[in-house]
């Protein structure tokens, strides 16, 4: 996949602003068995996803036990309507491996964690854009809520930010370089399993962000609507409808709804988280 658009450079900036992208930390309720993990299967990506997810467990004192499900649009997937690979039946098998993991007589796992990532070479696909993956995660996120009460639910964001010049610099520090093979002859001599966290140096700035899906569909209604309403032919969390003295109808909150295919939205400018 290509590199991050200035439009979803933006988005990523604004909603980290905004307190809907936090810093991704298993709290004492979460992790304590594994994580089943929903993500998207890119190859540039896999390695810094899946080993910032280790290192949170590690750092929260929970085991690193990824059970993995790893298709093209991640925890897109889990949302009816996306129009990704809609010929077959993802959710209702990506829907049954959630139930399975979480088994006692599987791997009773107690976590489940939806994840999407930008620049997603799926989404561009259908033309999508990261809003529009924000908002089809938390339709996956209710839609896994509505099946698997007893667990907690993550969603999360990676994002790669492209190529950074001091971590450029970095890469190739003899110093650094030199600690790194030092350090990896002490881990090989106690346990080849640690050695993979030892990695070289990467030269992309990468970030993975937890979601919090309630303050997303909060600044919707008070920003985002505005801001990137848009991108969208049909809005995808309508305002509820008012009582009148005309109709005297009262309507439940609305909720997110599926959505097709985008519609093409304007440029923003560049930005920085």
């Amino acid at each position: 996949m290509g590199d991050l658009s200035n439009l979803d450079r933006t988005v990523a900036r604004v909603l980290r602003e905004a307190g809907v992208l936090l810093d991704l930390e298993l709290d004492a309720a979460m992790g304590s068995n594994g994580q089943a993990v929903c993500m998207c299967s890119d190859g540039d990506q896999m390695v810094d996803h899946v080993v910032h997810q280790i290192r949170t467990a590690s750092r929260g004192g929970k085991p690193a036990r990824l059970h993995t499900f790893a298709l093209h649009g991640g925890g897109m997937l889990l949302s009816p309507g996306s129009g990704l690979y809609d010929e077959h039946d993802v959710a209702g098998l990506l829907h049954t491996h959630f139930v399975q993991a979480e088994s006692p007589d599987l791997k009773g796992i107690d976590t489940a964690v939806l994840s999407i990532h930008t620049p997603c070479g799926a989404a561009a696909m259908v033309g999508m854009s990261l809003v529009a993956q924000i908002w089809h995660l938390v339709e996956a996120v209710r839609r896994v809520q509505a099946i698997d009460t007893n667990n907690e639910l993550v969603a999360t964001l990676h994002v790669d930010y492209g190529q950074d010049e001091a971590m450029i610099a970095r890469a190739i520090d003899p110093d650094l370089l030199s600690a790194i093979d030092a350090i990896a002859d002490i881990i090989d001599a106690y346990s080849v399993q640690d050695r993979f966290l030892l990695l070289p140096p990467d030269t992309h700035r990468r970030r993975t962000y937890r979601i919090d899906t309630e303050a997303f569909v909060a600044f919707w209604h008070k920003d985002g609507r505005e801001i990137w309403g848009d991108l969208f032919d049909k809005d995808p969390c309508p305002p509820p409808r008012r009582v009148t003295h005309s109709t005297l109808e009262v309507l439940p909150p609305a909720r997110p709804v599926p959505m097709g295919t985008t519609s093409q939205g304007r440029q923003a400018d560049d930005g920085r988280r």
